[in-house]
């Protein structure tokens, strides 16, 4: 895995370099929008880091794995990786009204249906996601395989964290939402997920291991 931002954009836009130059500088603009999106937020540290890296490297390479692991090369779907989180992550300064007036309607609704609801005083996280996991099982392929390398990314990322909680709270999710909905979309994202999951569980059992045997 490419571990710097320059050089994930570098082998990013080396990559779209082969496409057609509509649906290059299409992509192109959806990768400004993300890096503006994002702009000073960063990934959790992991214990391979000294520092932590910029967050925009994280919907490049879901964008790289659409490509490269799926060998899929439609623009909307590579825009939607790039924009995934855009809207969630930008305070308000992007809207799904701007994505749609630069990139159309179905990657405006893609990103839409992929942006988790703000917390609502008035109803539970809990019921708040699962609607909102319920929303992306019932939404179009492209937006399903979208989420799935999402979660493949962050997964394989978290399969390094030092942050033995978020590792057992991120393993549980994922193996009750995502490799679930993996099994009915894709087999090569739902082997990849349960490979990265059994990895977390070895992490674990390590740590676990290097405890005090009270502690255990």
């Amino acid at each position: 895995m490419v571990s710097t931002k320059g050089a994930l954009r570098h082998k990013f836009m080396g990559i779209i370099d082969q496409f057609k130059p509509a649906d290059k500088a299409l992509i192109s603009e959806a990768l400004h929008l993300a890096e503006a999106a994002h702009d000073g937020q960063y990934r959790k540290l992991t214990k391979f880091q000294d520092l932590p890296e910029p967050y925009i490297v994280h919907p490049i390479r879901v964008a790289i794995i659409v490509i490269e692991e799926l060998r899929l090369t439609d623009p909307v779907i590579i825009c939607g990786a790039l924009l995934h989180d855009a809207v969630e992550d930008s305070g308000g300064k992007i809207t799904t009204s701007d994505i749609e007036k630069t990139f159309g309607r179905n990657v405006a609704l893609m990103v839409s249906i992929l942006t988790k609801p703000p917390a609502d005083e008035n109803i539970s996280r809990s019921d708040q996601l699962h609607t909102y996991h319920d929303r992306i099982s019932r939404s179009n392929m492209q937006t399903k395989l979208v989420k799935l390398c999402d979660r493949l990314d962050n997964i394989r990322e978290t399969v390094d964290s030092s942050d033995i909680a978020f590792q057992k709270k991120y393993l549980a999710e994922t193996m009750a939402v995502h490799t679930p909905l993996a099994e009915s979309v894709d087999p090569y994202l739902f082997s990849e997920l349960v490979e990265n999951c059994e990895k977390i569980r070895q992490s674990l059992r390590l740590s676990a291991s290097q405890l005090p045997a009270g502690e255990r």
